[in-house]
């Protein structure tokens, strides 16, 4: 597990319970959708500026035939979404699309 915030100065404020649970949670989605073998690595992330609550928790996905695209998944209302990725202007192979419009 990789746990790291956008500031160094605010590590102690990360709730190292919400981050196992949204990895956990992150990683069950995951293998759900069958992803388990593809999985190059998962990184939660943290932003400080929002504060201690679930949603300055997010994690970056990599998987291992798209090692220059990061996906985002974050917890919302129980479940676990995609929310957006980085590295590519056109999405990539594990793009989630929901009623033919990117998740935002």
């Amino acid at each position: 597990m990789i746990i790291s915030d956008f500031n160094s100065g605010q590590v102690d404020e990360i709730d190292k319970e919400l981050v196992i649970e949204l990895e956990e949670k992150v990683m069950d989605y995951l293998v759900e959708k069958d992803y388990t073998e593809e999985i190059y690595n998962l990184e939660v992330r943290f932003n400080p500026k929002i504060g201690t609550v679930l949603d300055a928790y997010y994690a970056y996905v990599v998987f291992e035939d798209e090692k220059t695209i990061k996906y985002v998944y974050k917890q919302r209302n129980g479940n676990i979404v995609q929310t957006g990725f980085s590295g590519s202007s056109d999405g990539g192979k594990h793009l989630e699309v929901v009623e033919d419009e990117i998740i935002e």
